[in-house]
């Protein structure tokens, strides 16, 4: 409708063309998608293809709307890192409760499971510095 309330006649406003395109509109939480898939070497570093992509292709210059999500191995590696980085915590609140239970203290558990960090990181500085 114009500013005055008439109706505008489609083909004022459009040209129509006829041209190949998708053959199926695909769907994600009623979303519509496009899937861009690639093959990388098997001797290919993913994390660099990935960063250099990343680096490239940055959401910033994408239009208003448009979302991009990074899925396949890099999702799947992710994913897997998150379920590590989980059962590292979990882990952490086990032994101190083990702690905890074995010393009748809250206060040594503390003191060892900050040391242990401290300790591991000043022990790879060392090695790596001294070979």
């Amino acid at each position: 409708m114009s500013a005055d309330g008439s109706k505008i006649p489609f083909d004022s406003i459009v040209t129509l063309k006829v041209e190949k395109g998708m053959t199926m509109i695909r769907h994600i939480d009623y979303n519509r998608v496009v899937v861009v898939g690639a093959d990388i070497n098997t001797d290919a570093n993913l994390n660099e293809i990935m960063a250099t992509f990343m680096a490239t292709f940055d959401e910033s210059s994408l239009p208003e709307g448009i979302i991009m999500e990074v899925g396949g191995e890099e999702a799947e590696m992710n994913e897997a890192f998150l379920g590590m980085f989980q059962s590292m915590i979990i882990a952490m609140i086990l032994v101190f409760i083990i702690l905890v239970v074995q010393f009748n203290s809250i206060v040594q558990p503390f003191i060892i499971l900050l040391t242990l960090p401290i300790g591991t990181y000043w022990c790879h500085r060392w090695l790596t510095r001294n070979g």
